[in-house]
C-alpha cells in the first residue's frame, strides 16, 4: 500500500510532536493540512489510537547463522518476528562460529543477510584474543564492536586487559562503541569451585558481584581510553548504582537493560531452573526494582531483547545441559508499552530507548525527510489487551519465558521501504533493507 493518509497519528518526538495527519505519497510521507483536493483512489485511515515509533530498533540479537547452531533460528524467521514486533532494525552478535572477526568475514555475513533479512541490519564485530590487528579493517563494516569480558560462549572471553586497553583505544579512534558484556572470569570460575557441578542457582553460579566488577573495569577502560562502552544487559543494582555515577561524572558509558531483567526474577528462575536459564541470570526482586527505579529516573539507554533463541526441548533438559538464553525480539517492543501501562516509564521515554538511543550510541543517522517526518515507523496501539504465546510466535524456537503474560499493546502497521502494511500480512512484500553501517559511514556522523 503505497497511497494512504494517516489522521489523527500521535508522535512522541521531532518537530513535529503531537497529533498530525500524514500523507504518504509514492512513498514519501508529508504532513497534511487539509489543503487541497486528494485523490480518489487514496485510502484514508484513522489512527486516533495509534501512537507513532521512529524506526525502533534491538541493537542486541544473536540470529545464529551462518554456522552449526543456525537450525536454532536463521534470518528469515529471526528478522521476521523483529517485523511482527515491530523492529524495523536489528545489530547482531555473531556469538558461535563463524565469528565476525575479520572485513572478509563482515562482507560475507553481509552478503548472506541482505538476501534473506526483512528488518534493517547491522553487526557488531567481534573483539577476540587474536584479532586486534584487524579491528581497523572491520570498522566501516560494522556499528560497533562486541567484548565478552567473561567467558560466556566458545572461546569468545577475553581477560587479558591489554587486549581491552588495545581494543578500547582502536574504537576511539575509529569513533565506535564497545559493547561490552560484563562478567568477571575469575569470580565465575571461583563460584563454580565453590557451588559445585551439581548447583541449579545461576545466581550462585554467575553472581552479581562478578557483574559489579567487570563493570568497575568496563568503566575505567573508557575514563582511561576515551571509548564509548555501552554495557549490555546490566542486571543488577550494583551494576546500574556504578554506571550512573560514572555518567554523571562524564564518563563515556551507557546502560542497556532487557525486559526479562525488568519483569522476571530469581522466583521465576526457580520454579523452572533449565528454561529460565539466562546470563546474567535472573534476580532478586530488590535487583530488578533497582532497575525499574533507574528506569523511571530516565537513566537507562536502551532496552534491548538479547533474542538468543534455543529450541525448547533444549531449554527442558537437565539443567546444566540448558544453554543460557531466552528469545524476545518479537516482543520487545509490546513488552516495553506493558512497561509505559505499568509507570515504569512514558511512551516518549520508550522511544528514547528503542528508537534514538541505539543510533545515537553506533552513531546511526535517524531515517527522516527534509520536512522532519520518519520514513521508518510502526504504528501502536499501546492499549490494545493481550496475552504473550509461542504458539503465534514467528521463532523458530517455539516457547518463550513470558508465556502466557498479560500485556498491553500491539503493533498495528508497519511502514518501511516507502510501503504501509500490516505485520502480520502473508501477502506482504519483502522490503528493500539497508546494512546499518553503511548508513552510518554514509551519513558521515560518529558516535
Amino acid at each position: 500500500m503505497r497511497d494512504v493518509l494517516l489522521v489523527n497519528v500521535t508522535l512522541l518526538s521531532g518537530p513535529h510532536r503531537g497529533v498530525k495527519d500524514i500523507l504518504i505519497q509514492d512513498g514519501i510521507p508529508r504532513l497534511w493540512n487539509s489543503a487541497g483536493p486528494l485523490p480518489q483512489s487514496l485510502r484514508k485511515i484513522d489512527c486516533r489510537s495509534l501512537t507513532l515509533f521512529t524506526s525502533p530498533i534491538d541493537n542486541h540479537v544473536h540470529f545464529r547463522e551462518p554456522g552449526p547452531v543456525a537450525y536454532k533460528e536463521g534470518w528469515d524467521t529471526g528478522s521476521l518476528s523483529a517485523l511482527r514486533g515491530g523492529i524495523t532494525g536489528v545489530i547482531e552478535v555473531q556469538n558461535s562460529p563463524p565469528y565476525c572477526d575479520s572485513a572478509s568475514a563482515l562482507k560475507a555475513k553481509d552478503e548472506l543477510v541482505k538476501a534473506k533479512s526483512l528488518v534493517n541490519y547491522g553487526f557488531w564485530g567481534n573483539i577476540l584474543p587474536d584479532n586486534l590487528d584487524r579491528l581497523r579493517e572491520m570498522a566501516h563494516l560494522c556499528c560497533g564492536f562486541k567484548l565478552f569480558m567473561g567467558h560466556s560462549t566458545g572461546r569468545l572471553g577475553v581477560d587479558d586487559r591489554n587486549i581491552w586497553n588495545r581494543a578500547a583505544e582502536i574504537a576511539a579512534e575509529t569513533k565506535l562503541p564497545i559493547a561490552v558484556h560484563a562478567e568477571d572470569s575469575g569470580l565465575l570460575e571461583a563460584a563454580a569451585a565453590e557451588h559445585g557441578h551439581h548447583c541449579t542457582d545461576t545466581n550462585l553460579l554467575r553472581p552479581p558481584e562478578a557483574e559489579i566488577a567487570a563493570v568497575r573495569e568496563a568503566i575505567e577502560l573508557s575514563r582511561r581510553t576515551g571509548a564509548h562502552i555501552h554495557v549490555f544487559h546490566v542486571s543488577c543494582a550494583g551494576s546500574v548504582e556504578l554506571l550512573r555515577a560514572a555518567k554523571d561524572a562524564g564518563v563515556n558509558v551507557s546502560i542497556a537493560v532487557c525486559p526479562h531483567h525488568l519483569l522476571l526474577t530469581a522466583d521465576d528462575a526457580n520454579k523452572s531452573p533449565a528454561q529460565m536459564k539466562v546470563y546474567p541470570p535472573l534476580r532478586p526482586a530488590s535487583d530488578r526494582d533497582a532497575l525499574l527505579h533507574a528506569l523511571r529516573a530516565g537513566a537507562i539507554d536502551v532496552l534491548q531483547s538479547d533474542h538468543a533463541p534455543h529450541l525448547a526441548d533444549e531449554k527442558l533438559s537437565v539443567y546444566q545441559q540448558s544453554p543460557g538464553g531466552f528469545p524476545g525480539v518479537e516482543h520487545l517492543l509490546q513488552l516495553g508499552t506493558t512497561l509505559v501501562h505499568r509507570g515504569a516509564l512514558s511512551a516518549e521515554f520508550l522511544e528514547r530507548m528503542l528508537c534514538h538511543g541505539p543510533r545515537h550510541i553506533s552513531g546511526i543517522p535517524l531515517p527522516i525527510t527534509q520536512e522532519g517526518l520518519p520514513t521508518e515507523f510502526a504504528l501502536v496501539d499501546m492499549d490494545f489487551p493481550n496475552a504473550i504465546s509461542a504458539s503465534n510466535s514467528a521463532s523458530r524456537c517455539g516457547w518463550t519465558p513470558y508465556e502466557g503474560m498479560a500485556v498491553r499493546g500491539r503493533v498495528v502497521w508497519l511502514f518501511l521501504s516507502g510501503s504501509l502494511f500490516q505485520p502480520d500480512d502473508p501477502m506482504m512484500i519483502k522490503p528493500v533493507v539497508s546494512n546499518l553501517a553503511f548508513v552510518q559511514k554514509a551519513s558521515g556522523d560518529g558516535c
